[in-house]
């Protein structure tokens, strides 16, 4: 049965990052950097399912991942050169300056490299783990890759598609696989959120910035995130019914407020912070819920949810 907690934990995961994008709201962006990339690299790892083969799930993840990258890729693009060509600019040479995606994809791009970054750091471990490697044994390459982007971050930076950043990223999904041994636990939860929300405010602790291999303080950074999150994760909450229904309907959406919010953000540049972060979370997820209905969905990673099952009534099972 399908738990809407985690489904909350991607729109709640999902509207940080909008705000993240969002200078003028600071503190706010600060606040989430810390926990809102990280938390959808560990869920990941929570959902891990063993068993499944590299080539699966290398079709598996280009459906569900590159081919939305790619439509929402043109969408964007097709707007945004319009834009520029309105206002007298050449909108080719832009356009193109963002087609290697990763690090060098800004506004209104900002968050594509996170979708290709997701893609590789999950081949990577369904390869690691098709080796045969015990699970501590991938964890430690999972590490080592980790420190070895940021060893050379000026090699790694200018990876296309984010494959640098999905190399590093490894260690937050490996770190949802080790969580998920544990369960869900309401001591271990709330100490972890505690500690890692008291680690990532120490003064000398800098924030996370995975789209350029910037993992904050050494260790303390990556701590942090990692404790946050699983604060998060493990928390022993079930939501289910028609409220599990409607935060799924959200979560299997959100692909498009992911990749349309910074669209959003940049045409809305000169407006008020709070107007443009309302637009740029509630409009594309309209879109998203929209698409949903429509079989163009899957290509823009919009999925409706399964329909809702509801327990038959006492008087009519007692019929049957």
């Amino acid at each position: 049965m399908r738990n809407g907690y985690l489904d909350l934990l991607r729109v709640v995961g999902t509207i940080a990052i909008v705000l993240g994008h969002i200078e003028a709201l600071a503190p706010i962006p600060a606040l989430v950097y810390p926990w809102h990339v990280p938390i959808f690299f560990i869920l990941s790892g929570w959902l891990w399912r063993t068993g499944r083969s590299v080539r699966s799930e290398i079709r598996v993840r280009a459906k569900s991942l590159l081919l939305p990258y790619a439509t929402w890729f043109v969408v964007v693009s097709v707007v945004y050169g319009a834009v520029l060509a309105a206002h007298g600019r050449d909108q080719t040479e832009k356009v193109e300056e963002q087609l290697p995606g990763g690090a060098h994809a800004v506004e209104p791009y900002s968050a594509f490299w996170f979708i290709t970054a997701l893609f590789v750091a999950v081949v990577l471990i369904r390869a690691l783990e098709a080796t045969g490697l015990p699970l501590w044994a991938q964890v430690a390459v999972g590490v080592l890759a980790c420190v070895l982007v940021q060893v050379f971050p000026d090699i790694a930076i200018e990876s296309p598609f984010a494959i640098a950043q999905g190399i590093g990223c490894m260690v937050f999904v490996h770190a949802g696989r080790l969580l998920r041994r544990v369960g869900s636990h309401g001591g271990w939860a709330a100490g972890a959120l505690l500690a890692g929300v008291a680690l990532a405010a120490l003064p000398w602790v800098r924030d996370l910035d995975l789209k350029f291999i910037d993992y904050g303080t050494p260790v303390a950074g990556l701590v942090a995130a990692v404790l946050i999150s699983a604060g998060l994760v493990m928390a022993p909450i079930h939501i289910g019914g028609v409220w599990a229904h409607r935060l799924g309907a959200l979560a299997q959406t959100g692909f498009a407020v992911v990749l349309l919010h910074a669209l959003i953000v940049w045409l809305g540049r000169d407006d008020p912070p709070l107007v443009v972060a309302a637009i740029a979370v509630v409009l594309p997820w309209v879109i998203g819920l929209l698409l949903a209905r429509t079989r163009a969905g899957a290509a823009f990673g919009c999925a409706r949810p399964a329909p809702l099952v509801t327990a038959p009534a006492p008087a009519a099972a007692a019929s049957r």
